[in-house]
């Protein structure tokens, strides 16, 4: 199955998870470890070398260079009850959030933790055990804590994932992504989106319920068709939420200390 997807600065990526992945010890040195990191770079969308586009490019908003084969890319039904507007207005609206959160990976295991969500710029996602995986996204950054005992993280700018998508102070679906699918039936919306530069990557899809519309799962479909699917549970709404749970330095000082100050 391929796991690294695209070109580029991918490559980059991938050699710095490895050499995170060679320092680990014991259990997470063998394949169900790395597995499991991997299928939560995907989940998250860590592994898309974007930039993401600010905006509609020429030739793009018109639909060109688009295959005509693919009906994915065929424009949202009109008879959709949901906007893709309502769509970014409920992203924007997320505010604070906490739930418990079950990820389906690719190969059919799971995985599953807490997150925490604190719009805009911060999210924390947090692995039960066995897994070792720790998610912090804060100061612009996303950083990946592969081990227990890891101080220094593998980082990424959150601008240039689709978690920015997401998190981003001003969401505007309709010129921030291709949107290659818009469907309101049943109670639920769906959304699948495409980087605009670079859509052979794959494509993000999110699923909500409606009245009122809240997100409530989604899933990473990669260039090669594999699907990693995060469902959110237990879900409460609003509340206060420390910093230092969004903090990357904070973070490693605690490792460190841990480590008795190595």
């Amino acid at each position: 199955m391929p796991v690294w997807i695209g070109e580029g600065h991918v490559g980059d990526r991938r050699r710095m998870t490895r050499k995170r992945m060679g320092k680990t010890t014991g259990p997470r040195a063998r394949g169900g470890g790395r597995r499991t990191v991997v299928a939560a770079l995907l989940a998250l969308g860590l592994l898309w070398p974007l930039p993401l586009a600010a905006g509609p490019t020429a030739g793009q908003e018109s639909g060109q260079g688009a295959p005509a084969e693919d009906p994915t890319r065929a424009a949202p039904p009109a008879a959709s009850e949901v906007t893709i507007d309502d769509v970014s207005r409920a992203l924007e609206r997320i505010g604070t959030l906490k739930g418990r959160f079950t990820q389906v990976n690719a190969d059919g295991s799971l995985s599953r933790g807490t997150v925490w969500i604190h719009r805009p710029g911060r999210a924390r996602f947090q692995y039960d055990p066995p897994d070792e995986l720790l998610v912090v996204i804060g100061g612009s950054r996303v950083a990946i804590f592969d081990d227990a005992a890891a101080a220094d993280p593998t980082s990424y700018p959150l601008r240039e994932t689709p978690l920015w998508w997401v998190l981003g102070p001003k969401i505007d679906l309709r010129k921030a992504a291709e949107i290659r699918a818009l469907r309101s039936e049943g109670g639920v919306t769906l959304v699948r989106l495409a980087d605009r530069e670079r859509p052979e990557l794959g494509t993000l899809e999110l699923i909500f319920t409606n009245d009122p519309l809240e997100l409530r799962r989604w899933s990473v479909i990669d260039g090669a068709g594999n699907r990693t699917t995060v469902i959110l549970e237990e879900v409460e709404k609003g509340g206060d939420m420390p910093a230092s749970l969004f903090s990357v330095p904070l973070e490693m000082d605690r490792r460190r200390e841990a480590q008795g100050g190595r």
